[in-house]
């Protein structure tokens, strides 16, 4: 999920992989998407109206409760990214967005340029290249031609921000069992789940 920005560019503000949905927050309130969605890696997906997934949600308590659980870690995501974006450096970044992908993809394969990745970013080619080069020198990435290859994804989250672990255990909270959230308790951070 992108923003443009005035000059021309874009930046990611969240990823959506196999697990997820795209334009549910606008689906159910019947409201214009309030960024794009952009396809960076191919494979499959499936396409529905939003009359038809306001229907099925309507109709179907579990997928209500799911979608809603989606919308959350959305947020959440969002949330997180604004704060890494102030907060933290380009190669936390870029180690962060590799690890997320890896985390869609299964592979270690991660078939972006680093020109898509700066975009993606919102910061320039020339800073990706450099922080590539160090990441391959520590031997946690390969760069190729169209691609990038994870070596060591142990190296990757060492130089990544807090962020990544962040949303990575706060997600995985939300999809867990019902017995094992409850055992999860407060949101990580000390941030707790209540409405005000």
């Amino acid at each position: 999920m992108t923003l443009s920005l005035p000059d021309g560019g874009e930046a990611a503000v969240s990823f959506v992989g196999r697990d997820g949905i795209v334009g549910g927050f606008a689906a159910t309130a019947g409201a214009p998407a309030t960024c794009d969605a952009e396809v960076h890696i191919a494979g499959q997906a499936s396409r529905m109206s939003a009359p038809a997934f306001r229907y099925v949600l309507e109709q179907n308590p579990a997928m209500r409760y799911l979608a809603a659980r989606f919308d959350t870690a959305m947020m959440v995501q969002t949330q997180q990214t604004a704060l890494c974006n102030a907060a933290h450096s380009v190669e936390a970044r870029v180690c962060r967005r590799l690890l997320e992908v890896q985390d869609r993809r299964d592979d270690s394969t991660i078939p972006l340029t680093q020109d898509r990745l700066a975009r993606m970013l919102g910061v320039r080619r020339t800073t990706v290249t450099l922080v590539a080069g160090r990441l391959e020198a520590l031997g946690a990435l390969t760069c190729r031609r169209g691609y990038l290859e994870i070596r060591s994804r142990e190296e990757l989250e060492r130089h990544s921000c807090e962020c990544y672990k962040h949303v990575h255990s706060y997600v995985a909270g939300l999809f867990a069992p019902a017995d094992k959230r409850d055992a999860i308790g407060a949101a990580p951070g000390g941030r707790s789940g209540g409405a005000a």
